[in-house]
C-alpha cells in the first residue's frame, strides 16, 4: 500500500546519510529515511537525482514511536509450532474499529512505505487511516466524528465500506453472556475470521433418566 502522491519534505542527501548514534542512543531523522542520491555523469542510464526511500529506517522510526508493535504469530492455531514462532509487524488499532477491542493489522515489507507517509503526514490519525483503507472499511462511529472534527477525514476514508467489526465484536460479547450459545470463529475465503454465534446443543440423556 504504497502513497504514490506523497511528497517527502526534509529529504537529505547522500553525503549527509546515516542515522546519529552517540551515548547509546541512536537517532533517526527524517532525512534519514528520505534522501536524495544524487548520480552524477558516471551513471547515464540513471536521473541526475532520485529519492530514495529507506524501509529498515522506517520501520525502525515506526517501532520506536510504538506505531508498530512486533510479536509472533501465536493466534494461527493451524500453523505448524515453528510458524507460529515467527516475528509478525502489526499496526496497532486498538478501539478504532470497535470499543474495548485489542485490535491490529498485519503489515507486509511493501506496505512499510504507505504507512510512514500517512503517519508522518499525520502522526494523530494517519496509522488508523491505513488500518482502515487496508481493511477496506470504516471505523466506529465516534471514531470517524473525531477524525472529521480533527480534519483527517477525506474521500478516501468515505469511500470505504461501512464497519463490520463493531457488530462482530458485539456478538462475542453477547455470546460470553448468553449460557445457552457458543462462539465460534471461522476462516472465510479472504483470510479474515467471521464470528458466529449457534445454540449450544443439550447435552444426551443420563442413562440414569427413566
Amino acid at each position: 500500500m504504497t502513497n504514490e502522491t506523497a511528497q517527502p519534505t526534509n529529504v537529505g542527501s547522500n553525503d549527509q546519510l546515516g542515522a546519529v548514534s552517540e551515548a547509546g542512543h541512536t537517532t533517526i531523522a527524517d532525512g534519514d529515511v528520505y534522501w536524495l542520491m544524487t548520480w552524477g555523469e558516471r551513471y547515464p542510464d540513471k536521473p541526475p537525482t532520485e529519492v530514495m526511500f529507506e524501509e529498515g529506517k522506517a520501520l525502525a522510526r515506526l517501532l520506536a514511536e510504538e506505531v508498530i508493535f512486533l510479536n509472533s504469530h501465536w493466534w494461527e492455531k493451524d500453523w505448524p509450532e515453528r510458524a507460529q514462532k515467527i516475528a509478525s509487524l502489526n499496526v496497532n488499532c486498538n478501539d478504532i474499529f470497535a470499543w474495548a477491542c485489542a485490535d491490529a493489522e498485519e503489515i507486509e515489507y511493501s506496505e512499510i512505505q504507505g504507512l510512514y507517509d500517512l503517519w508522518h503526514t499525520d502522526r494523530s490519525w494517519g496509522a488508523a487511516k491505513w488500518c482502515a483503507i487496508k481493511r477496506g472499511q470504516q471505523p466506529q462511529p465516534p471514531v470517524i466524528a473525531a477524525m472529521k472534527k480533527a480534519g483527517a477525514w477525506d474521500a478516501c476514508m468515505d469511500a470505504l465500506g461501512a464497519n463490520t467489526k463493531d457488530a462482530e465484536v458485539q456478538a462475542m460479547f453477547a455470546a460470553r453472556r448468553a449460557p445457552n450459545y457458543v462462539l465460534s470463529r471461522q476462516r472465510v475465503p479472504d483470510k479474515k475470521v467471521a464470528v458466529r454465534i449457534t445454540p449450544r446443543r443439550a447435552p444426551p440423556p443420563s442413562p440414569h433418566q427413566a
